[in-house]
């Protein structure tokens, strides 16, 4: 089957550059011909961003000669104005609609964010939120959470040759980053084969959260947190022991202490980063056990070599250390003998106040396949109810719910935030004036309540992967999960209109986002 890619650009001619929270542009349109089909569950809109204006603070200046070319640790994530949790890209969608020139409106569904973060931890393990593309923020990996690299650099780990020449080409440079956003994220549809025969022109239409997209630093933990102990356990930042002979001696190069069985994975420093350095210093005829701090300068690391010793020698005599050099002189002695000591290395942070995210374009990529497409398409949408529970610890409401609706999803929150994270002690759900669990209350986390997830799920016909009940955190260790608050129901199809009962105790609660889950064909 022969296939093409096309991409359409947004109507809007979606280009802006701003500070987080000051973006203006938030609405795309893009219009999917109907001279074709399209294999929607392999398209997706395309978000392209870049970071810009990143400089170090007053004062932090690398020095040498690279300080011009200096790259800064640093990376876009969302937030959800509360909290910082890994995400998918759909949540950078608030709003989302979908109306075919020949069948009229096919969906359109409000607060697609906070749905789609609600059943992500849910629909995804643990794992695959971990290795998938598709998600916002850095992640914690193998080297601790305060070692991350942005996802916004082209990283160079080394660019040293076995005889220990340096090769100046290669070198980290900043890159732009698609955030690409599944359409089978936003629509029911969105895994159809769409054929542009029967549908005629299709047009698509976002709201975007903008302004909540984060430039997030992820510099300066390396010299607190340990590396693996597998290797020898010291932290990422600490360094060997330098010793100077002469006044005015200078060193331009550091040694760490921590050995590297894989540096290409463990290792946080890369070729062109700002980093800073410190150290004491123990001056000749100083007391002992005396050594006084120096003043912490600031470089650009222009060569890495891994495991420095001669590595042309068989076996070769390096011990698996690596030796960071700078492009200028990071101390220069002011005494006949100095012992530098306590030397530790770690990323330098950009000024907050300047940094900036471009956004380039906004484009929808289409595949298109070369067969007809079905006349028919039976697909499960959302229509959404949105009410503020003014926080009340007793939140009681009563819903009309359209007859083709066979799921309940509830969504508690805080006014203007997309995540889940309105907490809650229990609920009781009546349909039609039948409790649903024999008047029991569903307490969160319990077993009830487990169960409650686990049927909801099977009346999709799908599987659960994750029952954590809890986000990933981009700024706190692993071990720091945050909790989301689901409520998940099914409900029989009728005949009429259903009256659904709700009763949320809790401590606080503000908002409420009922999503129907309604059955439909087009």
């Amino acid at each position: 089957m022969s296939e093409q890619i096309i991409k359409i650009q947004s109507e809007q001619g979606f280009s802006e550059q701003a500070k987080p929270s000051e973006f203006i542009r938030k609405l795309v349109d893009f219009v999917i011909p109907g001279s074709g089909t399209y294999d929607l569950g392999r398209s997706y809109i395309n978000v392209n961003v870049q970071l810009e204006n990143l400089v170090a603070q007053a004062g932090e200046e690398p020095t040498g000669n690279t300080g011009d070319t200096a790259l800064y640790n640093t990376d876009i994530a969302f937030t959800g104005d509360t909290e910082n949790l890994q995400m998918p890209n759909s949540m950078l969608v608030r709003n989302a609609s979908m109306f075919s020139a020949t069948r009229g409106m096919v969906e359109s569904i409000r607060r697609v964010d906070t749905l789609r973060a609600l059943l992500y931890t849910l629909e995804n393990s643990k794992t695959s939120q971990q290795n998938e593309l598709d998600h916002l923020g850095p992640i914690e990996m193998n080297r601790g959470n305060g070692n991350m690299t942005s996802s916004m650099i082209a990283v160079v780990p080394m660019n040293t040759n076995v005889d220990g020449t340096t090769d100046q080409q290669f070198v980290s440079k900043y890159i732009s980053r698609d955030i690409q956003i599944p359409l089978s994220d936003l629509f029911g549809v969105g895994s159809a084969l769409w054929n542009g025969s029967v549908y005629g022109d299709t047009r698509i239409h976002c709201e975007l959260n903008m302004n909540n997209l984060e430039i997030l630093s992820l510099a300066g933990s390396e010299e607190n947190e340990a590396g693996p102990q597998y290797y020898n356990g010291k932290n990422f930042g600490d360094c060997a022991i330098q010793n100077q002979a002469g006044i005015g001696s200078t060193t331009n190069f550091v040694v760490t202490d921590l050995k590297y069985g894989e540096f290409g994975q463990f290792l946080p420093f890369y070729v062109g980063q700002a980093v800073v350095i410190n150290a004491t210093a123990t001056l000749d005829g100083a007391p002992p056990g005396a050594p006084a701090p120096i003043t912490p300068s600031h470089q650009v690391i222009t060569s890495i070599e891994y495991s420095p010793g001669d590595n042309t020698a068989n076996p070769p005599t390096g011990d698996s250390t690596v030796k960071i050099t700078f492009g200028g002189s990071w101390y220069t002695s002011t005494n006949a003998l100095n012992s530098l000591n306590t030397i530790t290395i770690s990323s330098l942070g950009e000024d907050s106040a300047k940094a900036e995210i471009r956004v380039n374009r906004a484009e929808i990529v289409l595949t298109q396949v070369q067969e007809d497409g079905p006349d028919k398409i039976d697909y499960r949408t959302y229509s959404t109810e949105i009410v503020q529970g003014n926080g009340v610890n007793q939140y009681n409401k009563q819903y009309i719910v359209e007859p083709n609706a066979q799921n309940l999803i509830i969504a508690t929150g805080k006014p203007n935030d997309n995540n889940p994270v309105g907490e809650w002690d229990n609920y009781e759900i009546s349909i039609n004036n039948i409790n649903q669990t024999g008047n029991r209350a569903i307490v969160y986390a319990n077993n009830l309540h487990q169960d409650r997830l686990l049927r909801f799920f099977n009346n999709r016909g799908q599987t659960v992967h994750s029952m954590r009940l809890s986000a990933n955190n981009v700024l706190e260790p692993e071990s720091q999960q945050t909790p989301i608050f689901p409520i998940l129901e099914t409900c029989p199809l009728t005949e009429t209109s259903k009256m659904v009962d709700i009763e949320i105790n809790g401590d606080g609660i503000e908002e409420v986002i009922l999503y129907k889950e309604l059955v439909r064909t087009i």
